[in-house]
C-alpha cells in the first residue's frame, strides 16, 4: 500500500506543476498565449481546470488507496489521454517536443501496478 501512496502522490504533485504553471502564464501573458482568446479562452480554462481537478483525486487515492481503489482504474486513462494528448498536438506541429508523454506513460503503468498492488490490502478503515 506504501507503493501506491507513493505514486498517486508523485503523480499529484508532478500533474499540478503545468497546471499552475499554464493558469498563471494565461494570467500573466493572456494575450500572448492565446491571440484569439475569445474562442479558445474558455476552453482552454475548463481543461486546466478538469485536468487540475484529477491531480486532486490523485491525492486523494494517496490517502487510503485500497479504499478507493475502483477509482485508479480512471486515474489510469486520464493519465494515457494525458500522455495521448501532447503526442497528438505534436503531429499537428502545435507543441515543440513530446518529453512529458513518457513520464506520463509511466504513471499510467504505475497506476496499474498499483491497482494490481492493492487488490488483497485491507481497507484503512475496516474493523
Amino acid at each position: 500500500m506504501r507503493f501506491a501512496r507513493w505514486v498517486f502522490l508523485v503523480a499529484g504533485a508532478f500533474g499540478l506543476i503545468p497546471v499552475i504553471h499554464m493558469t498563471l502564464g494565461v494570467l500573466v501573458n493572456g494575450e500572448e498565449l492565446l491571440p484569439d482568446m475569445a474562442s479558445t479562452g474558455l476552453f482552454l480554462y475548463v481543461s486546466v481546470l478538469q485536468y487540475g481537478l484529477w491531480q486532486v483525486l490523485f491525492f486523494v487515492l494517496a490517502t487510503d488507496p485500497a479504499r478507493y481503489r475502483p477509482m485508479m482504474i480512471p486515474a489510469f486513462f486520464v493519465q494515457v489521454t494525458a500522455a495521448l494528448n501532447p503526442a497528438w498536438l505534436y503531429l499537428y506541429g502545435a507543441v515543440l517536443g513530446i518529453p512529458i508523454v513518457f513520464i506520463d506513460l509511466v504513471l499510467a503503468i504505475l497506476f496499474l501496478a498499483a491497482f494490481w498492488l492493492t487488490r488483497l490490502e485491507p481497507k484503512l478503515g475496516a474493523a
